[in-house]
């Protein structure tokens, strides 16, 4: 880089500079929106993947039907097996629904949650390690707190229990992933559930002209995110997959562009 073409200014601007250029590169402000984010799947006792900040763990039994994943809501109907939800970053204005054949599941708060369903004994359950849950079912609706489960019992005459809730094999393997879920620091200043626009405006509310590059994965942008940054002011866009040249091109630019 040609030091003499670098504009004259401040080391603390080139820092603030480099670190929103960085954090976007790195990915913190991909234009995904919550229903396009990428679903990581593993392998062991049963099958995981994650959105954001809520990872589900379903055993080889479990059949789980999203009926709605966006930015406001995930809801999913559990018709058979057990399905492991942790949470991490719960947003009380986002919905977190799961409904069976028996009861309704709406989880309040961060924690380990577990439910299970078996339609040959027409039962579901609801256990909370941590966290805090509604029940709302024919017989009423239940709040489940942190080691309590609840057990709904379907048929002609609905009715639930409460009992102390325990762990078997499968919530020690929930565990374990959950062990290997480690985040960046970047969660500190981005959430994992906000999406590049979002970040976008958040910067530019504090900073009004600090330089930002958007980097997106998808030629197809339905909440057209780019365009309305651009009409705020953005003037970098990286397409995935880009060249290491590519990126230095761009982060040469947005470093040398004066400060306003």
């Amino acid at each position: 880089m040609e030091t003499e073409s670098m504009p004259k200014t401040t080391t603390l601007g080139v820092l603030l500079r480099a670190l929103a250029i960085v954090l976007i590169a790195l990915g913190l402000l991909t234009a995904y929106a919550w229903g396009h984010k990428p679903l990581n799947i593993d392998y062991g006792l049963g099958v995981a993947l994650r959105v954001g900040g809520t990872a589900l763990r379903l055993d080889e039994t479990t059949q789980v039907d999203i009926a709605r994943l966006d930015e406001d809501a995930l809801e999913a109907f559990i018709p058979r097996g057990i399905v492991s939800v942790r949470v991490r970053h719960f947003d009380a204005a986002r919905r977190l629904v799961f409904d069976t054949p028996y009861a309704r599941i709406t989880l309040r708060g961060d924690g380990r949650y577990r439910i299970d369903v078996d339609p040959e004994r027409e039962e579901a359950r609801i256990t909370v390690f941590a966290g805090d849950a509604r029940v709302g079912s024919d017989s009423g609706r239940v709040r489940v707190r942190a080691n309590q489960t609840v057990r709904i019992f379907g048929g002609d005459y609905s009715s639930y229990v409460v009992e102390s809730a325990y762990a078997d094999p499968f919530d020690k393997w929930a565990a374990s992933r959950d062990a290997k879920w480690v985040e960046t620091r970047s969660v500190r200043y981005v959430s994992p559930d906000m999406t590049g626009y979002d970040c976008f405006v958040r910067i530019r509310e504090v900073h009004e002209h600090l330089p930002v590059i958007l980097m997106t994965g998808f030629g197809y942008d339905p909440s057209h995110s780019i365009v309305k940054a651009r009409q705020m002011g953005l003037k970098s866009v990286l397409y995935k997959p880009f060249r290491l040249d590519q990126l230095l091109k761009e982060l040469e630019a947005a470093v040398s562009t004066p400060e306003a």
